[in-house]
């Protein structure tokens, strides 16, 4: 009977791990870095596998997994139901069915995937770049995984080796989705393409890339009439024909049809000409500031804009004056500029009217205080009435500064109020 408990109890522990939350995948991330100036590339990497990573539709390639995850929990809560009832019955072990049945797959299409970073200690990542099984394991189920990246980076001769491999809890050896070799100065150029082989192991897909060689602000894109993200400027597409269009605000639309071969990547230079808006004035009644226009000119006001474009930001600067900074996203025919002296900052008008609040507040209790002082004294010292006038006088002064508070606390308020918008 104490064998049997004992069993029940090391399955009990061997089910703690077991992954919380039935409807979601974990999936873990682990960076080895052995050069210090390639730490910037696996958080990048991350963040680029993450992001799609999250776009995941249930399929096949996961389906045995998130079985496992059900039914792990549920013979979870099988134990410990059983080790309830042991505890009760003292120590009479009940006659119940060991295996609990296989819970039923649920209807819905799709499920969560939590992804996190994991930092593990030096001697750990030796062994995990060595694909040790035992530490795999180990990281697996402490952290309730199913899924476990390890992106490393090490030096090989004058190279760097980077490598991405992939473990889940039925396969502890590991899968290498990468494994290349290139120039410490070229080692951004691989994102590319370990990007693709990750994403494409973890959608179980054959997908090729689409890379937009030039930034463009704002970028929005739909592939064959569909929205999609893009990750740093690179587009997953499944191979073939696609008509792509992109729009971004102050820019002409721009459409394009592509072919994507599966496993390669494309790069376009996008082109697309901003949008000319009517002419701009820019004046100033008050003072003459430089102003300086993105993308557009620069010089003591008034100031033309033949052709503006948006959006753009304007800079307005003079000696002696709070500078102020403006974003506008449409186009505008004139825009009037005030600046204002180093007294009227919001900053400074707000800590004046604290100042202003913490001194009257400050009088009103010295007040209040000579008041009960005065007041003791007249009761104590003497029975004539000449303490009672200076006893008035100085409630009174209480009460006008209490009134002259409460103004200041409004100011005050008004003040905080405005300034924070």
């Amino acid at each position: 009977m104490r064998h049997r408990k004992i069993r029940i109890l090391l399955l009990c522990f061997l089910c703690v791990g077991a992954l919380s939350g039935a409807k979601s995948l974990q999936f873990g991330w682990i960076s080895v870095v052995e050069a210090p100036h390639a730490r910037y590339f696996p958080p990048t990497l991350f963040e680029m596998i993450a992001a799609y990573g999250q776009t995941v539709e249930f399929s096949d390639h996961y389906e045995d997994l998130y079985k496992q995850r059900i039914l792990q929990t549920e013979k979870k809560s099988f134990l410990e139901e059983k080790h309830r009832k042991i505890k009760q019955l003292d120590g009479v072990v009940p006659q119940i069915e060991m295996t609990p049945p296989s819970p039923p797959l649920s209807d819905e299409t799709s499920f969560d995937v939590v992804w996190q970073q994991i930092d593990v200690a030096p001697s750990l990542a030796q062994a995990i770049t060595a694909s040790d099984a035992t530490v795999i394991d180990y990281i697996l189920a402490l952290h309730n995984l199913d899924y476990l990246f390890v992106c490393s980076i090490n030096y090989f001769d004058a190279f760097l080796r980077v490598r991405m491999v992939t473990y889940h809890r039925f396969h502890y050896e590991g899968v290498v989705l990468y494994d290349g070799l290139t120039l410490p100065e070229e080692l951004s150029k691989l994102k590319g393409e370990v990007f693709l082989n990750s994403i494409s192991s973890l959608s179980a897909q054959s997908l090729g890339l689409l890379h937009i060689s030039n930034s463009i602000p704002g970028l929005a894109l739909s592939a064959d009439d569909r929205e999609i993200a893009m990750y740093d400027r690179f587009l997953p597409l499944a191979e073939g024909m696609h008509d792509l269009s992109f729009t971004s605000q102050g820019f002409n639309p721009v459409e394009q049809e592509v072919f994507v071969q599966a496993g390669q990547i494309k790069t376009l230079a996008l082109a697309m000409e901003r949008i000319s808006g009517p002419p701009l004035l820019v004046t100033s009644f008050t003072h003459t500031p430089e102003v300086t226009i993105t993308q557009g000119p620069r010089g003591a006001l008034p100031l033309i804009w033949p052709s503006q474009q948006t959006p753009f930001s304007l800079y307005g600067y003079q000696k002696g004056l709070l500078p102020t900074i403006r974003q506008y996203n449409s186009p505008l025919e004139h825009i009037e500029l005030t600046l204002h002296p180093p007294w009227m900052h919001s900053a400074g008008a707000v800590a004046r009217s604290q100042k202003s609040v913490y001194a009257s507040f400050g009088r009103t209790l010295l007040l209040g205080a000579t008041a009960i002082v005065l007041d003791a004294l007249s009761r104590s010292l003497s029975t004539t009435t000449y303490w009672q006038p200076l006893v008035w006088g100085a409630l009174g002064g209480v009460v006008l500064s209490s009134i002259e508070t409460g103004a200041q606390l409004f100011a005050y308020y008004q003040k905080t109020k405005y300034s924070s918008q």
